[in-house]
């Protein structure tokens, strides 16, 4: 027999972490000859799709080779003449839009060319549009100069390390239907004194909050600073020892947690040290032997699975090794009354959180189960009924609905007349309905209905995640309960 399961509120403590075994796959060439710049060659999503692509650059012009997620596609010319910066050349998106940009840096401005092309139906005539001056001025640093979205509003920012300091300058525009105006804001200082690393300086998001972190790396530890989205934190201790590799450390999101992860690349192997939110995690060998390129060694999603991947060039060929993760996954298709506010990245937060919580052992009979939930396509937008479940019939009508993640506005009936429940769903079935909620309790509620879904009935015990009531102590899951969650 089908019942109706509700979650009804409470409060509590907050998130994070993933365990599980994962790695790299065995080698796969994926443009079968070489493909390198003699300016510099870069992984970055060019095109928008969610896959890194694959751009040289020479001294005539700017080549890409799109990602398909199994190979890369024939060379594009993407300048049709010479475009480099003497004090660099970057692709980060910094118009917001998902396709990253070509910048350049020379020592009396910075400059952008946007990621375009004609789209109707599909898309062609791929190319970075003309230059824009973006600092009418000189922008770089004497210890490096970065294009990372510390701000968190999905455009890349200006950041130049100093001696003295790590200064911001965020990238904005003026948009009313459309955008015009693009440029760099004027100078912030984001750490008021000297923050670099001896082995490098970073910026990736290493917390989830969807903001880079500024991370360096010395002989002794690793260390981050955490954006608030105005300014780098204290000094943070990730490591607790030293943490670096022969051939390089990078960072980036190989689990696909939406954290990035601490990678270093030695003679004999490629070892992961996962990210918690708060620390690094002890070390994973993820490729039981020696990778790297004698071009270079990059970290990049050119799969479009949100794992990056590891990337090798060498003077013959590019290399790909796809992060894997051996848990279930869950693409799980997301939809909201036409006034609840729930975009993509919400709801990839929500599934992010949701996939951490039920991940983490927090000790006891709570088991780590190894499964994912993810975004399967757009946040798309219904409009039956007014947003408010009062009835049987409201509620019918909205499970009702293709997809499984329904976000309404309000729920007054769950089985019976109950004011404010935050999540219902058939027990089993294939749809939840739920209503947005505090940010650090959704993924529960979403992994609690989820688990409705597959069969799951509450469970009296205070801190399982199948407890009638919600909150961020409510995260265990035992042998059973995972089973029918991995099902």
């Amino acid at each position: 027999m089908r019942t109706i399961a509700r979650v009804l509120i409470l409060t509590g403590l907050v998130v994070v972490a993933v365990s599980s075994s994962a790695g790299f796959l065995p080698n796969e060439d994926w443009t079968q000859g070489a493909y390198f710049g003699t300016r510099g060659t870069y992984f970055a999503d060019v095109t928008g799709d969610g896959k890194a692509d694959a751009i040289v650059v020479n001294d005539d012009t700017v080549t890409v080779r799109r990602s398909d997620g199994s190979r890369f596609t024939p060379n594009e010319d993407w300048t049709h003449g010479p475009y480099f910066g003497s004090r660099g050349t970057y692709f980060a998106d910094v118009t917001g839009d998902g396709w990253a940009d070509a910048i350049v840096v020379n020592d009396d401005t910075v400059t952008v060319r946007h990621a375009a092309a004609d789209c109707f139906i599909i898309c062609g005539h791929f190319r970075f549009d003309p230059n824009e001056d973006w600092t009418h001025g000189p922008y770089f640093g004497t210890r490096g100069t970065y294009f990372a979205d510390v701000t968190g509003d999905g455009r890349a920012d200006a950041i130049v390390v100093n001696d003295d300091t790590v200064t911001v300058r965020r990238a904005a525009a003026d948009c009313f239907i459309s955008c015009s105006n693009f440029r760099f804001n004027p100078n912030e200082d984001w750490t008021h004194g000297p923050y670099f690393g001896t082995r490098g300086i970073y910026f990736a998001d290493v917390t989830g909050d969807g903001k880079a972190d500024a991370i360096v790396v010395n002989d002794d530890t690793v260390t981050v600073r955490r954006s608030d989205g105005s300014r780098f934190g204290p000094n943070e201790d990730w490591t607790g020892g030293p943490y670096f590799g022969t051939r390089g450390i990078y960072f980036a999101d190989v689990t696909g947690d939406g954290k990035a992860d601490a990678i270093v690349v030695n003679d004999d192997t490629v070892t992961v040290r996962r990210s918690d939110g708060s620390r690094f995690l002890p070390n994973e060998d993820w490729t039981g032997g020696a990778y790297f390129g004698s071009r270079g060694t990059f970290f990049a999603d050119v799969t479009g699975d949100r794992r990056a991947d590891s990337i090798v060039v060498n003077d013959d060929t590019v290399t790909v090794r796809r992060a894997e993760d051996p848990s279930p996954q869950r693409p799980l298709e997301v939809s909201r009354f036409t006034t609840s506010v729930l975009t993509n990245a919400d709801a990839d937060q929500i599934l992010v959180d949701a996939t951490s919580v039920l991940f983490q052992s927090d000790g006891g009979d709570d088991l780590s189960c190894q499964m994912r939930l993810f975004r399967n396509g757009n946040v798309t937008v219904f409009n039956n009924g007014n947003g408010v479940i009062n009835t049987q019939q409201d509620f019918n009508s909205i499970v009702g609905l293709p997809g499984r993640v329904k976000a309404v506005n309000q729920i007054n009936f769950c089985g019976a007349l109950i004011p404010n429940v935050i999540g219902c769903s058939p027990t089993p079935g294939s749809s939840e309905v739920v209503v947005r909620f505090t940010a650090n309790q959704e993924g529960i509620l979403w992994a609690h209905e989820y688990g409705h879904t597959r069969g799951l009935n509450h469970r009296a015990d205070t801190n399982a995640i199948m407890n009638p009531t919600i909150g961020t102590t409510r995260r265990r899951v035992n042998t059973a309960e995972c089973a029918s969650f991995r099902n």
